[in-house]
C-alpha cells in the first residue's frame, strides 16, 4: 500500500498501531512529505523535523505510518527523525514496545521502508523477537528486510555445513535481490556443480533490434523524435544478442564506433496479464525509455559512470505484446574513457525479481533472460 495517496490525518487516526493518545504531528508530517527532490521546502522541513523530534516517542508510529516509498526525500527526513527520537529515548532507558514494533514490521501492507526502520528498532529492543521474524522475510516486498533474511540464513548455512544443502541454497538464490548476495550464493551453488542463471534471475533482455544511424550533434538528438519513436515498425535494423551475464550491449560493436550519435534498441515482451513492472537500465550515456510508444523515463547526462539499475521507470505492461524502446545518445567527447556507448536493460518487479515474461525473437516466444537457439535475424 502506498500511503502517499491517503491524507496524513487519516493515517494518524486510522492505524491500530498508533499511540493511544497520538501527538498531533500531522502538520509537520505534511510539510516534510512535501519536500521536493531538488530540496524545495528544505527550510520548512527542518523546522517540522525539529517539532517531530520534540514530540518524542509518542510520535514514532505516526512518523512510521507517514513514510511513503514514492516520496524518497521526505522518507529520508522521517528516517532521521526516527533515529533522533530513538537515540534520546534509549538514553533514558525507554522502550517503544517490542510487540507493537513486531506487529508493525509484520504488516506487509505497510511501507517497505517504514517496516525496515521499525525492524531496526525492534532488533535493538528485542534481538530475540527480531531473529524469530527473519525467515518470514525471504519473500518480503521490502528489499531491506529480504536482504537481512538472506544474509542471516546464508551465513548460518555456510557456517554450519561444510557443503550447504543445495535445496537451501537454491531457495536463497531465488529470494536474493542484491547483486552481491546473488553472486555469493551462485558461487556456492557452482561449487556443488549447479548452474544458477543470473541473467534469467534478474530478468535481463538479451535480444534486441538495434539502429544507430541518427545525429546527435550539439546534443540535439536527445529531444528530437527520430523515426523509431514514431514508426510502427523499424526497418533495416541490426539484430543484437547479448550473451553477457548482465545483459550488456556494446553499440560500438553492433553499429560501429560513432560520435554525436543516437542509437535505438527495441524488444517485444509478452505478458500473460496486465502486469506492474519496472524497467531498469544501466548506461553511461543519455537515455530515454519508451513503452508501447510512450516515453516513461529520460535523463540527458553523459559519462556519469555505469551502475546496475541506475535508471528506473515504473510501468504497467499490458496483456499480450509490449514494445520496449531505448534511446541511447553518445556525444563527441574525445577522451578514451568517454568512448563507451551502450546499455543493459532488465524488466522486473518492485523488489528486482524476475517476472517470468517472454520475449519475441523472430516471432517466437523465448523466456526473458534466455538466449535464443540462434541469433535473431536482421530486420529487412
Amino acid at each position: 500500500m502506498r500511503w502517499s495517496a491517503i491524507p496524513i490525518l487519516a493515517m494518524l487516526c486510522g492505524s491500530a498501531l498508533d499511540a493511544a493518545e497520538p501527538v498531533d504531528v500531522a502538520p509537520s508530517l505534511k510539510v516534510i512529505n512535501s519536500v521536493g527532490r531538488e530540496g524545495t521546502g528544505n527550510s520548512e522541513a527542518a523546522k517540522a523535523w525539529a517539532e517531530l523530534v520534540k514530540a518524542g516517542p509518542d510520535a514514532l508510529f505516526p512518523i512510521l505510518n507517514a513514510i511513503a516509498d514514492d516520496k524518497p526525500t521526505g522518507a529520508n527526513w522521517l528516517r532521521t527523525a526516527v533515529d533522533a527520537i530513538a537515540e534520546k529515548h534509549a538514553a533514558t532507558g525507554g522502550k517503544f514496545g517490542s510487540d507493537k514494533l513486531a506487529k508493525f514490521v509484520a504488516n506487509r501492507k505497510g511501507s517497505p521502508t517504514a517496516r525496515a526502520v521499525a525492524y531496526d528498532l525492534l532488533r535493538k529492543e528485542d534481538a530475540g523477537k527480531a531473529l524469530e521474524l527473519l525467515p518470514s522475510f525471504l519473500d518480503d516486498p521490502s528489499v531491506e528486510l529480504r536482504r537481512e533474511a538472506v544474509k542471516h540464513l546464508f551465513t548460518r548455512e555456510t557456517t554450519i555445513n561444510r557443503l550447504p544443502e543445495i535445496a537451501t541454497l537454491q531457495g536463497l538464490f531465488a529470494a536474493a535481490r542484491d547483486k552481491d548476495q546473488v553472486e555469493a550464493i551462485a558461487k556456492e551453488l557452482k561449487n556443488q556443480k549447479q548452474a544458477p542463471d543470473l541473467t534469467k534471475h534478474f530478468g535481463y533482455i538479451t535480444q534486441w533490434s538495434v539502429s544507430g544511424d541518427f545525429d546527435n550533434k550539439d546534443g540535439v538528438g536527445f529531444q528530437k523524435a527520430y523515426p523509431p519513436e514514431t514508426a510502427a515498425e523499424g526497418k533495416g535494423w541490426k539484430a543484437a544478442q547479448s550473451s553477457a551475464v548482465y545483459g550488456e550491449v556494446d553499440l560500438n560493436k553492433v553499429v560501429g564506433k560513432k560520435m554525436n550519435a543516437v542509437g535505438y534498441a527495441a524488444a517485444v515482451l509478452v505478458a500473460d496479464a496486465d502486469t506492474p513492472a519496472e524497467i531498469r537500465v544501466a548506461s553511461p550515456n543519455a537515455v530515454k525509455i519508451f513503452v508501447n510508444g510512450k516515453e516513461v523515463f529520460g535523463r540527458d547526462a553523459y559519462h556519469h559512470g555505469t551502475a546496475m539499475d541506475q535508471h528506473l521507470a515504473k510501468v504497467q505492461l499490458t496483456q499480450g505484446k509490449n514494445t520496449i524502446l531505448l534511446k541511447v545518445c553518445q556525444n563527441d567527447m574525445p577522451y578514451e574513457w568517454a568512448q563507451t556507448w551502450g546499455f543493459a536493460a532488465r524488466v522486473c518487479d518492485s523488489t528486482g525479481g524476475s517476472l517470468k515474461l517472454k520475449q519475441l525473437v523472430d516471432d517466437k516466444p523465448v523466456l526473458l533472460g534466455d538466449l535464443a537457439p540462434a541469433e535473431p535475424k536482421e530486420t529487412k
